[in-house]
């Protein structure tokens, strides 16, 4: 039974398909302006939601990266923190041994949505998913409903970004 994405989900997900689709028409391909575009995107849209926002690389606009590469956040009048709204994590080298450490960062969040961005290479798309399910089936810490918006980038096959949703429900990924 596929999940229905939410707004912001939605967003991200077409956000991120229009930047593959200008991707190849850049001259700077390297994996740091990846992520700092990427970054750049969703940290703007973030802002204008109404969030604060931080994330790394941006300081003149956001509050530098705290935690993850991405947080969008509320505070109460006291600034004491109040929600995340989003924890997000990008990772660009290829493989699982790489994907692996930015998301068990996310396993350990507290977000209503929990982010994470990664290329598949040449890794069937199947293998990557299965390794989130596994890792988010595995993690005795998270609470029930915690949900987990994996953005994988078929960047060797069609160019396009592949969306897959997990929430943890009676301590199984489904």
């Amino acid at each position: 039974m596929a999940q229905e994405l939410t707004p912001t989900e939605q967003w991200l997900f077409t956000e991120l398909n229009n930047f593959a689709d200008r991707y190849f028409e850049q001259e700077n391909r390297t994996g740091a302006f990846v992520t700092k575009s990427i970054l750049g995107l969703i940290a703007d849209y973030g802002d204008r939601q109404g969030y604060d926002v931080c994330v790394g690389g941006f300081a003149d606009r956001y509050e530098k990266g705290w935690l993850f590469d991405l947080v969008w956040y509320k505070e109460d009048e006291r600034r004491n923190l109040k929600s995340i709204e989003l924890a997000l994590e990008v990772e660009q080298a290829y493989g699982i041994k790489h994907i692996k450490y930015d998301f068990e960062k996310l396993l350990v969040s507290n977000a209503k949505i929990n982010c994470m961005i990664c290329l598949a290479g040449n890794l069937p798309i199947q293998e990557v998913i299965t390794y989130f399910e596994m890792a988010v089936a595995a993690y005795e810490g998270l609470r029930l409903g915690s949900r987990f918006f994996i953005l994988i980038w078929d960047d060797y096959n069609d160019g396009s970004f592949i969306h897959h949703i997990i929430e943890k429900s009676n301590f199984k990924a489904i």
